[in-house]
């Protein structure tokens, strides 16, 4: 069921941020080490099986390609058991990555991406920590806007490796790329309402999640991050009370507006 206060006006949305953020507190949240995947081993690659015929371990140029597009030896081995085209498709979409452009990206094929990403997210972590400000700012937009990108590389992004890539690890610097202007004055919250991406919002708050891990946890969501991006949503109100349309935002707000409600007022005051 829905909050009480999801049927609400712009205003009281917005007072409910404001009072989430003046009567809660949390500590200050330090960046998680997620365990390392350089030699775990690859996804199930069966539905490529059409695709896994050898012929990479047979060649020595596409043996290179494997080399330089995974780290992990795992990886490395998984990759060369395709075929030598398949190797090539992978190695055109990791070099999209690496240097990405609105067009390329659009034009990207996702299951050559998604095959990828099965054998290992290593290419794509790589890519976006080669990735400048203005190569970051063109592959948020495009996550922004593409479900289905949002969801491959999501899924993929287990760890939150690539987030912390892209938006950083400590909660100042998060919160200020994400209020930062990407695309015409929007930022990626911005863009993702716009085109109602609920992966890419949901795998934003799991982020968000992931740097409060061992603290109370919707509550600091909220203090440290919901409120400090907020004020990017002045200029338009219902850009902001868009984020009610999404149950896992809903579901967090309900937790921490029950958990933290004020002395002296009752259980159905929100």
């Amino acid at each position: 069921m829905k909050p009480r206060f999801f049927k609400l006006a712009g205003f009281y949305s917005a007072s409910l941020y404001l009072t989430v953020c003046l009567t809660t507190a949390c500590t200050q949240p330090t960046p998680s080490t997620p365990p390392d995947k350089s030699d775990q081993p690859p996804k199930d690659t069966r539905k490529y099986d059409s695709k896994r015929t050898g012929e990479c371990d047979r060649d020595d140029d596409c043996q290179k390609i494997c080399q330089d597009i995974f780290q992990g030896r795992k990886a490395k081995e998984a990759c060369k058991e395709f075929s030598i085209s398949a190797v090539e498709d992978m190695n055109q979409v990791f070099k999209v990555l690496e240097k990405p452009e609105i067009n390329k990206l659009e034009a990207l094929n996702f299951q050559v991406l998604e095959l990828m990403l099965d054998i290992s997210s290593e290419p794509l972590e790589t890519a976006a920590s080669r990735m400048n400000p203005t190569e970051k700012k063109r592959f948020l937009v495009w996550l922004a806007e593409d479900f289905t990108a949002a969801r491959l590389i999501s899924e993929a992004d287990s760890d939150f490796k690539v987030m912390d890539r892209l938006l950083g690890t400590t909660q100042a610097t998060i919160v200020s790329e994400v209020k930062r202007s990407i695309d015409s004055g929007d930022n990626f919250v911005e863009i993702a309402l716009a085109f109602e991406n609920a992966v890419a919002l949901e795998w934003l708050h799991n982020f968000f999640g992931n740097q409060c891990d061992g603290r109370d946890y919707e509550r600091c969501i909220f203090k440290d991050y919901y409120c400090g991006i907020y004020t990017s949503f002045s200029a338009s109100q219902n850009t902001a009370d868009k984020y009610f349309d999404h149950e896992f935002f809903t579901k967090a707000l309900d937790e921490v507006l029950a958990s933290h409600r004020p002395s002296g007022l009752g259980n159905n005051h929100w």
